[in-house]
């Protein structure tokens, strides 16, 4: 039993050793203190995570004024990134407008989003983006909830 331990765990220590130098240069310091991303990767800001894919979680607090609200700014997203939008708030019968936006364009992509339905769709163009939300409704409710969002 020992043996078999032993040789286990030598053969793992092994794997790592041989595995590591391929897994860091996706990933080198490029001098700067930066990492290099593989080139299909998404980053977040203040995630320590940079992945091929992503779930990150937002909460939603907004009203239905019929105005975009920034959930989050600076999203690197390649292009030709699939994303797929879900989440559950309430009032639930209100519909959120959800959009990746570029500001340096003016260009969005947006979709309407229901109430614990996930939608997905596709960024075809490489940009840093804007997610907004928005919802239409009268009177003036609070959306409260939460949203997540899966890159890649």
């Amino acid at each position: 039993m020992k043996r078999l331990l032993a040789l286990i765990l030598t053969l793992f220590t092994l794997f790592s050793i041989t595995a590591l130098p391929a897994a860091a240069a996706d990933t080198a310091d490029n001098g700067s203190g930066l990492l290099n991303p593989p080139s299909n990767a998404i980053v977040v800001p203040g995630s320590e995570e940079i992945s091929p894919r992503i779930d990150v979680p937002y909460t939603l607090n907004f009203p239905t004024d019929n105005e975009y609200h920034t959930l989050a700014s600076g999203l690197s997203i390649s292009g030709n990134t699939t994303v797929t939008v879900s989440g559950n708030w309430y009032p639930s019968v209100i519909n959120v407008y959800v959009q990746f936006y570029d500001p340096s364009t003016g260009n969005a992509r947006s979709v309407l989003l229901r109430n614990g339905v996930a939608a997905t769709f596709t960024i075809s163009t490489s940009a840093i983006y804007t997610l907004r939300v928005s919802a239409s409704y009268t009177p003036i409710y609070t959306i409260d909830g939460h949203m997540t969002v899966r890159y890649g």
